[in-house]
């Protein structure tokens, strides 16, 4: 491992140890909204758990080596960054109409879970693979089809991003968190092509995790992501003020109208004659 890398790894827990407690403290202050204000929160704390732990497995590795479970702990953590992200979708929504669309519900929630743990295990599976002394004959194809199903889940993700803008409503509950998460959907994009020219651009060895450029990790993975989890962190903590009304708001029996109920508000339906 090169200088370099040794001190992102200790730059890794530099950032991401802080934020475990900050995490935590949020999900406690948060806990007033519900079942919906945890998944976020606790996916965001996966996350930087990852980040330390490959961070502390490089570092104790040494500069004459490299942590291979090191590596492939980094690169599996778009899995639980993307579960934040729906988390964080699931809670501000639960403000607008899409409350009751079908990806917030339980069978909806669970089929993204289910496809972005998959994609994460796929991808942990031929990394761990890849990287190793005896790479098999699969690695590369596992390693490409966790990859482009993380694409893919990025692609739903920004749509249901818009869909939460298109649906704002008065109440503006929880707003800084909306635009906290899209610009975090912009960071986790650089990781996402870091990902992928690691995994398809085979001409070039600048994006390899291990034997690739200092400046291109630098640049598309640790400060990006660090920069999502910490306006994340922000965010949260700023949005605290918002909490007695967002639970006010919260405990209507009616707070919005579904989109369904807007419509026929809109277009009601002419009596007989």
């Amino acid at each position: 491992m090169s200088d370099a890398n040794y001190d992102i790894a200790i730059t890794q827990l530099v950032i991401y140890l802080p934020l475990i407690p900050l995490a935590l403290f949020i999900l406690f202050k948060y806990r007033v909204l519900g079942v919906e204000a945890f998944a976020g929160w606790l996916f965001l704390i996966a996350y930087s758990t990852l980040q330390i732990v490959s961070g502390a497995l490089s570092i104790s590795s040494g500069k004459q080596h490299t942590s291979t479970t090191g590596i492939i702990l980094t690169q599996i953590g778009l899995g639980p960054l993307m579960l934040a992200t729906m988390g964080l979708l699931h809670l501000i929504n639960s403000f607008t109409s899409l409350r009751d669309s079908i990806i917030f519900r339980p069978l909806g929630q669970l089929i993204f879970h289910v496809v972005s743990i998959g994609a994460t295990v796929i991808l942990a599976v031929g990394s761990s693979s890849l990287y190793s002394t005896d790479p098999s004959s699969k690695a590369t194809t596992e390693v490409k089809i966790g990859a482009v199903v993380y694409a893919i889940i990025w692609i739903f993700l920004v749509i249901v991003l818009i869909n939460s803008f298109l649906s704002r409503t008065r109440h503006g509950v929880l707003s800084k968190l909306l635009w906290t998460t899209a610009f975090a959907l912009s960071m986790i994009l650089l990781r996402l092509i870091y990902t992928l020219l690691s995994v398809f651009d085979t001409s070039s060895t600048a994006f390899n995790p291990i034997t690739g450029s200092t400046a291109a990790q630098i640049l598309l993975e640790v400060i990006p992501l660090a920069l999502a989890a910490i306006v994340w962190i922000i965010a949260g903590i700023a949005s605290m003020g918002e909490l007695p009304k967002a639970k006010a708001v919260k405990g209507q029996s009616r707070i919005l109208p579904t989109r369904n109920a807007r419509n026929k508000a809109q277009y009601p339906i002419e009596s007989q004659v």
